[in-house]
């Protein structure tokens, strides 16, 4: 989870045109931190953390639900899969 979750804020940070220490500024955390969470290493991201990281990225919830459900994003998907099937999911 945390690897996912890590590279999902690197990609968005990229996308946003940020540096570590940009996004750091803007969430009120070190870029060192930031250097963590993109390589899944220290400790996990709190949901506090993840919002801030949520808003600044514009990344409609997305992080939250990373850290919030168990098995992050992969998690969820499987759990949206098993409510409606696969052939819900594509049409």
């Amino acid at each position: 989870m945390a690897a996912l979750f890590g590279s999902r804020v690197r990609r968005l940070r990229t996308a946003a045109g940020l540096t570590q220490a940009e996004l750091g500024d803007r969430t009120h955390v070190v870029s060192t931190r930031i250097t963590q969470i993109e390589r899944a290493s220290g400790a996990k991201p709190t949901f506090e953390l993840a919002r801030t990281l949520d808003t600044v990225l514009e990344a409609d919830s997305l992080l939250v639900v990373a850290v919030r459900l168990p098995g992050g994003v992969p998690g969820l998907v499987a759990g949206v899969h098993g409510l409606l099937g696969a052939d819900q999911l594509c049409s």
